[in-house]
């Protein structure tokens, strides 16, 4: 289960773009350090246990944002069509009326 923000609370452009782009820069860091570890080797298990915790830090991050999306988009939805019954039954009769002819 992801936890996320309230979605009434507007979202720091500038925090936000920081925070994703750290977190994909984090991953070609370690790509370039892996480079030199051809060279030196004692220091591969340490680099490969960096990407593989960063890579779960880019996929666990990359799902809650989709799914905080999602749930967002449910939530409006939901509370639209409860917000006004009468236009939701509206819209939805004239959609069924042009669609029956």
């Amino acid at each position: 289960m992801f936890e996320s923000r309230d979605p009434s609370k507007p979202v720091n452009p500038i925090d936000s773009r920081i925070f994703w782009i750290s977190l994909y820069v984090t991953i070609v860091v370690w790509l370039f350090l892996a480079f030199f570890t051809l060279f030196d080797p004692k220091w591969l298990l340490i680099v490969a246990v960096a990407l593989t915790l960063n890579a779960a830090n880019v996929v666990g991050y990359t799902q809650c944002d989709k799914d905080a999306k999602k749930k967002w988009a449910t939530s409006f939805a939901a509370s639209a069509a409860t917000a006004n019954p009468s236009l939701v039954g509206r819209l939805f009769s004239a959609g069924l009326g042009r669609f029956l002819g």
